[in-house]
């Protein structure tokens, strides 16, 4: 029931971005402009050759393994190093909040479709939940599914 909620919730995301646009700011972001958490992708070596045009990048913020998501940003696979941010337009639910700490995970999926990782999918999260308004976060995908 729970992994049914948290694909719907993915799939909604998916459907209403209106935008595929890696970060690209030259200034630092900052929590007056909105952005909650900001950082950078890196990719594993031997992971890159996977990697195809076609591809999404999804940024999750989560409290923990096995919880629904907070906040989701759909974006287009670019160079790496990847920039990013997460910002209170890409918080789940109207009227929420980001609050305290969460763990963020990178997935590029093969197929653009929101859920579960599938095989040819690869991801990355952070080693540590990360605070809210952290700007310097680095994530390294390194696991192939």
């Amino acid at each position: 029931m729970q992994r049914g909620f948290i694909v719907l919730l993915l799939i909604c995301v998916a459907g209403c971005s209106s935008y595929f646009t890696p970060y690209h700011s030259e200034t630092a972001p900052s929590l007056e402009s909105g952005i909650l958490l900001a950082g950078t992708i890196i990719i594993d070596s031997k992971l890159h050759k996977k990697i195809q045009p076609s591809d999404t990048l999804y940024i999750i913020a989560k409290k923990g393994d096995g919880m629904p998501p907070l906040a989701v940003k759909k974006m287009a696979v670019g160079a790496f190093p990847l920039k990013f941010e997460l910002g209170s337009q890409d918080i789940m639910m109207h009227g929420a909040s980001l609050e305290g700490d969460v763990i963020l995970v990178a997935r590029i999926d093969q197929d653009g479709m929101a859920g579960p990782p599938q095989k040819g999918d690869l991801e990355g999260r952070t080693a540590k939940p990360i605070s809210i308004g952290d700007q310097s976060i680095e994530i390294k995908i390194d696991k192939s599914f």
